[in-house]
């Protein structure tokens, strides 16, 4: 292939195609000339004010420090139709109009200390903007950082009726308005690596928008949400962001729909962690973390229904002066919450408040400061109803493990197989009506070596029977003589002597696992009265060791 030796300048190919026949030097010239500015032409290079003095000699556009916005625009329409990519240097860029992308076009820094600023009120540093139809793609904003000096930014970056485009690795300390990342009836675009501080208005917009992705994002400090999601925008996947200290929730949907929350830490933020609101639908809620935020770890709210809410840590939420509960499902139906630990929180680890047709299923609620692990209640102006409560693990709370409230406001709710232990009040209190159970109740662990004791472990509000029960040996047993173990009950506060279901005798020499059944034929009585706080307990102490846990199994009576 021919070549031309420009004096200084480093040789330049001809392309094949180029070379028809003998070449005059002259045609020569042109053909590498041209050549070299199609290539060229589509990587432009902008240096700031401040870049390096090598930098400036490198680039292709050199700006003054003033009305920057009018270099870096004239080199992106500089671009080819097909595309291409603007690099702007290290250095700060004062953008008093918006910059705007077209389709295939980058727009790239070299990372943190490419700044792109403003003085001009109401700003919107970087824009993209199609139309229905007629929707710009292809475009990737990447390795700059916008600040906002002055107060003075509406958005950040907005795109509007742009399509498979990208965000990544940029740091945005900007927006006093709006946002500082908004999608306006974009779709299938991606938000990754985005490192948001300090902002004083909300993170990530998105409006109208379906199908894009937020991950891998941090953000600190902003004054409002972290990520709003709103008015139909569909099918989003937000996951593996980190919120700290935002003033108000960490992520907050508003009549958004089948979109996936997963993977996200939402700590310490100014309301709840994660908050769904109005006709917010099918929505997956899964693997979070929400800790310490001032009110609750997920709240989901007024017609919100069918969502699924399952295998997140919620701890230590709403634990000042007014408490909050780990997991609040408020006027909406037909949740899946499955699988959650909500630990330490201030009120109850899942609240369900005048909502129906809820599956609570494998949760573990314990250490809440002065609630229950599980709370259904409803109230005059709506019923809390058809809720069912299985296979839950719920101890060492403030108050109940389980608790159905409302009267006759919360009917036909079930409770069945759940663990309950160690709770400050009952195992399971029933205070609904129409209640079915089918319930397993711990008592606490009972110290074979101390003095007798009765504990209350269930409180009967309507009719039930104990179909049985175990004991499992928590410490070893040794060979002195065994103890009396009882399962008796008060009835309207009163202990009944003699009055137990059964009384067994500890065995000796028993290892630690070791565990016993006893089912309805070895019980003297099984019928549980409506009124019944059913106990266990031991007669009195070893003189070696042993420690014993009861599981109970008590069902609703059959009419």
């Amino acid at each position: 292939m021919p070549f031309i030796d420009k004096g200084s300048f480093v040789d330049f190919e001809v392309p094949a195609e180029k070379v028809t026949g003998q070449l005059t030097l002259a045609q020569l010239v042109d053909a590498v000339c041209s050549e070299t500015e199609a290539q060229r032409s589509s990587t432009l290079v902008v240096a700031a004010n401040d870049s390096s003095a090598y930098g400036k000699a490198l680039a292709d556009y050199v700006c003054t420090g003033a009305d920057d916005h009018l270099k870096i625009q004239e080199a992106i329409d500089a671009l080819p139709a097909t595309g291409g990519e603007v690099k702007l240097l290290d250095g700060t860029y004062y953008i008093e109009a918006s910059l705007v992308l077209d389709s295939y076009q980058t727009l790239r820094g070299c990372g943190r200390n490419t700044i792109l600023t403003t003085t001009t009120d109401h700003t919107d540093i970087i824009t993209a903007t199609g139309g229905a139809g007629s929707e710009k793609t292809g475009i990737l904003i990447a390795d700059l950082c916008i600040e906002d000096r002055t107060n003075n930014v509406d958005y950040g970056i907005e795109f509007t009726y742009v399509d498979h485009s990208k965000i990544v690795n940029i740091w945005v300390n900007a927006a006093w308005y709006f946002g500082g990342v908004g999608l306006i009836n974009s779709d299938y675009n991606e938000i990754i690596d985005i490192t948001f501080y300090g902002m004083n208005t909300i993170d990530i917009v998105l409006t109208t928008s379906t199908n894009n992705t937020i991950s891998g994002n941090s953000f600190s400090g902003t004054e409002f949400q972290a990520i709003y999601i709103i008015e139909y925008s569909d099918n989003n996947t937000i996951s593996g962001n980190s919120i700290q200290g935002a003033g108000a929730e960490g992520i907050y949907l508003h009549r958004a729909s089948n979109n996936t929350i997963s993977g996200n830490t939402c700590a310490g933020n100014g309301l709840s962690g994660i908050k769904l609101l109005t006709a917010s639908k099918n929505n997956t809620i899964s693997g979070n973390t929400c800790q310490g935020n001032t009110e609750y770890g997920i709240w989901i709210n007024a017609t919100c229904d069918n969502n699924t809410i399952s295998g997140n840590t919620c701890a230590d939420n709403g634990t000042g002066a007014t408490k909050y509960s780990g997991i609040r499902i408020d006027v909406t139906h037909e949740h899946v919450i499955a699988g959650n630990q909500c630990e330490g929180n201030g009120l109850h680890g899942i609240h369900i408040y005048r909502s129906d047709y809820c599956a609570v299923t494998g949760n573990v609620c314990n250490n809440q400061e002065t609630g229950d692990g599980i709370y259904i209640t409803g109230d005059a102006t709506r019923n809390a109803d058809y809720n069912e409560v299985v296979g839950n693990n719920c101890y060492n709370n403030g108050n109940n493990g389980i608790e159905i409230a409302g009267g006759v406001n919360a009917n036909y709710n079930s409770i069945k197989a759940n663990i309950t232990m160690n709770n400050t009040g009952r195992g399971v209190f029933d205070r609904g009506t129409n209640t079915i159970f089918d319930q397993a109740m711990h008592s606490i662990a009972l110290d074979l070596t101390g003095g007798a004791t009765d504990i209350e472990v269930f409180f009967a509000k309507c009719p039930c029977i104990l179909a049985g029960y175990s004991i499992l040996y928590s410490v070893a047993t040794g060979a002195g003589a065994g103890v009396n173990i009882r399962v008796g009950r008060y009835q309207d506060g009163v202990a009944l002597d003699d009055d137990y279901f059964d009384v067994s005798v500890s065995e000796l020499n028993k290892a630690k696992g070791y565990s016993k059944h006893f089912d309805t034929n070895t019980l003297t009585q099984r019928v549980i009265a409506a009124g019944d706080t059913i106990t266990i307990g031991t007669a009195g102490g070893k003189v070696d060791t042993g420690e014993v846990i009861v599981v109970l199994q008590i069902a609703e009576m059959a009419d």
